[in-house]
């Protein structure tokens, strides 16, 4: 079996940006064409039953289209007591051209890409009541994601939302011959949803799933001596 071509892709992008004193904001659209995907792929020998190859081919054509947007408000009437903040892409990339191995075709003509969700989407709140006291809250939406190349029935994943937060506290004072102590608490997955973060897929049939990892704790502390 010959080498397969290298990947190519072009690139098309345009965007607007503002800042407007209490509110900051970017919006950026964006066309990628993609050709000569390579790919991995594992399928049974010819001949046998159950022995199986590993091989790399191209696997054709992809496109991607989408906007992203960014924002950022700090309400004057807040005095800088808080802010909130605010992030979203849209994302459409499917395959344009069948699979097509040396002993089957697959139909992912038109089919979105594995683990590729259409909607992610990021907020929170940021408050600072003190100059040395910091705490954020935020959220992520990740949308319905496809775990086969062919988007086959019953192969999608729920799309989640999950919480963070963390507290800063220190404004970089001194305890005995430490100086600039500052410390952080942070918590992963608040609420402690239990969803599938990663999905690996293979042409050949459904993928491999990573679960997000469940509420999480963290403690650090730094200075300098």
């Amino acid at each position: 079996m010959p080498a397969p071509a290298p990947e190519r892709s072009q690139n098309f992008e345009a965007g607007i940006r503002t800042n407007q004193g209490q509110f900051y904001a970017s919006l950026a659209g964006y066309y990628t064409k993609f050709k000569n995907r390579i790919q991995s792929i594992t399928a049974i020998l010819p001949g046998t039953t159950n022995v199986t190859e590993t091989f790399f081919q191209n696997v054709g054509r992809v496109t991607a289209y989408g906007a992203e947007f960014s924002g950022t408000f700090k309400p004057s009437a807040l005095n800088g007591l808080a802010y909130f903040n605010l992030s979203a892409t849209y994302n459409i990339a499917k395959f344009k051209d069948d699979i097509v191995t040396p002993t089957l075709t697959y139909a992912t003509d038109g089919k979105f890409i594995p683990d590729s969700a259409k909607w992610i989407v990021n907020g929170g709140v940021t408050i600072e009541p003190a100059s040395w006291l910091v705490g954020n809250i935020s959220g992520k939406y990740t949308s319905r994601r496809w775990s086969t190349f062919v988007n086959s029935p019953g192969s999608s994943v729920p799309g989640f939302t999950v919480f963070s937060a963390y507290v800063d506290i220190g404004d970089g004072f001194s305890l005995g011959p430490v100086k600039s102590v500052k410390a952080r608490f942070n918590v992963d997955n608040l609420f402690d949803k239990d969803v599938l973060s990663y999905i690996s897929s293979t042409v050949t049939g459904d993928g491999f799933f990573r679960p997000l990892s469940p509420r999480t704790f963290q403690f650090t502390i730094s200075g300098e001596i």
